[in-house]
C-alpha cells in the first residue's frame, strides 16, 4: 500500500517562520523558508512517503465558517517572529517578510515532486480531510500539523505527526489515551469544550476532564450524533446541572459542530473537481538545476545545508517514475 504524506503547509511554515532567524546573502530573514524545507526533508524521511502533498489555506478559506459564526478566528494576536527581537523589524517589515518567505517556499516547491494544493474558499484542514477520506482505502497516510482538529481523521492507516520541541506521533489510541475521547467523536468534544484559538465558545462549566465523565459514550468508536447527545442530556437532566446547561445552549453546540466537524468537509463539487484535477495534472519531475538557479538568484545561500531534502526529493521523483 502506498504511503502518503499530507502536510498542513501554513501550519508548518508559520512554526518555522516564528522561530528560525536565518538570513540570506542580502541579510533578509529567510528562516521560514529554510526551516520549512529542512522540516520537509525530515518528514519525508520519517514517513518514507511515496507521495507528498502540501496543502495551503485558500483565498477566503474561512469564509464558509464565518458565514455560520461571524466571530470565527477573531481576536487572534499578531504573529511576532523571533526576528523582531533579534533584528528589530517593524510591523510592516514583519508582514512583508512573511509574505516574501511564503512565496519563496511555494516557488521552490514548484521545482520539486512535492504537490501543492490551494483551493479558493477552502481551509487546509477541509482539503486534507477530503484527501484522507478519498485515499483511505488505497494509502497509509501521515498527516502533519499541530492542530488538534486533525484528531478527527485518525483511523486505521492514518496517523498524525505533531511537530515541535516535544514532537509526537499519534494514532487513534494515542488520542484516546490523551483525552479519553475517540477520534470519531472528537468534533463533538470540541463543540462542548470550545476552542480559544478559533474563538469558539464552548458550554460553560465543561472542561477536559468533565466531558468524558458525563458523556462516556464519546470514548466509543461509534459516532455519536447530535440527536443522541441531546437525548442523553434529556434522560440525565436530573443527575447533573451540566446536562440542563447543554440543553439550554444546544443551539451553540449545533453551530459549533457545523464549524468544527471534518468528517464530511463542506466542499462544493467545483472545489472537489479542482482538487482532483490539480493532483492528476501535476508534473512530478524534480528540476534540480532549475531550483538551484532560483536559490542563487534569490541569494538563498542555505540550499547547501539541505542535502537531506535533496536526497528525499530524488527518492520521491524515482517513486513517481516507478509507478
Amino acid at each position: 500500500m502506498r504511503r502518503l504524506l499530507l502536510i498542513d503547509a501554513n501550519n508548518l511554515f508559520i512554526r518555522n517562520y516564528i522561530v528560525n532567524t536565518a538570513l540570506d546573502f542580502k541579510d533578509r530573514p529567510v528562516g521560514g523558508v529554510l526551516g520549512f524545507l529542512r522540516s520537509l526533508g525530515e518528514l519525508s524521511n520519517l514517513s518514507q512517503a511515496d507521495e507528498v502533498i502540501c496543502v495551503w489555506d485558500g483565498e477566503n478559506g474561512s469564509g464558509y465558517r464565518r458565514s455560520i459564526y461571524k466571530g470565527y478566528k477573531d481576536g487572534r494576536k499578531p504573529i511576532v517572529p523571533n526576528t523582531v527581537k533579534q533584528y528589530g523589524l517593524t510591523p510592516d517589515q514583519v508582514e512583508f517578510s512573511r509574505q516574501y518567505q511564503n512565496l519563496l517556499v511555494r516557488k521552490y516547491l514548484n521545482f520539486t515532486p512535492v504537490k501543492q494544493l490551494e483551493i479558493k474558499g477552502c481551509e487546509a484542514d477541509d482539503v486534507i480531510a477530503f484527501l484522507t477520506n478519498h485515499f483511505v482505502e488505497s494509502s497509509n497516510m501521515m498527516l502533519v500539523s499541530t492542530d488538534r482538529d486533525y484528531y478527527q481523521l485518525l483511523r486505521p492507516g492514518v496517523i498524525l505527526y505533531r511537530p515541535g520541541s516535544k514532537a509526537e506521533l499519534l494514532d487513534a489510541s494515542g488520542v484516546i489515551a490523551e483525552s479519553n475521547i475517540h477520534p470519531t467523536n472528537y468534533a463533538l468534544y470540541k463543540c462542548l469544550l470550545g476552542d480559544h484559538s478559533d474563538n469558539i465558545k464552548g458550554i460553560y462549566g465543561l472542561g477536559e476532564k468533565t466531558i468524558p465523565k458525563i458523556f462516556p459514550m464519546l470514548c466509543d468508536s461509534e459516532r455519536v450524533t447530535l440527536d443522541v447527545l441531546k437525548q442523553h442530556c434529556f434522560e440525565s437532566v436530573d443527575k447533573n446541572r451540566h446536562y440542563k446547561n447543554c440543553l439550554d445552549n444546544f443551539l451553540v453546540i449545533e453551530t459549533n459542530y457545523k464549524i468544527c466537524q471534518l468528517y464530511e468537509p463542506p466542499l462544493t463539487m467545483s472545489q472537489i473537481s479542482a482538487i482532483l484535477y490539480n493532483l492528476e495534472e501535476f508534473d512530478s519531475t524534480f528540476q534540480y538545476k532549475g531550483l538551484l538557479e532560483e536559490c542563487k538568484e534569490d541569494s538563498f545561500k542555505h540550499h547547501i545545508n539541505l542535502f537531506g531534502l535533496w536526497d528525499e526529493l530524488k527518492r520521491l521523483a524515482s517513486s513517481v517514475i516507478s509507478e
